[in-house]
């Protein structure tokens, strides 16, 4: 019986584990993907692209021809 308390504290302390890390590797992740957005973001003047009126743009959606 001791046994068998003994594995199941095992058990659910590999399964914090388990989330713990899980968590880990999902911050990282996030962090490693918005990192490069965050560093592109920082040096642009948001002035530089102001469209004023009588400006005209064009907008090209890929695979899209017909947009």
């Amino acid at each position: 019986m001791a046994h068998d308390q003994e594995l199941n504290s095992t058990t659910s302390g590999n399964a914090r584990v388990a989330a713990a890390f899980r968590r880990l590797s999902q911050a990282v992740c996030l962090a490693v993907l918005l990192f490069p957005a965050a560093l592109s973001a920082e040096g642009v003047d948001s002035h530089a692209y102001r469209l004023a009126p009588g400006d005209r743009i064009t907008v090209t959606v890929f695979g899209q021809p017909e947009l």
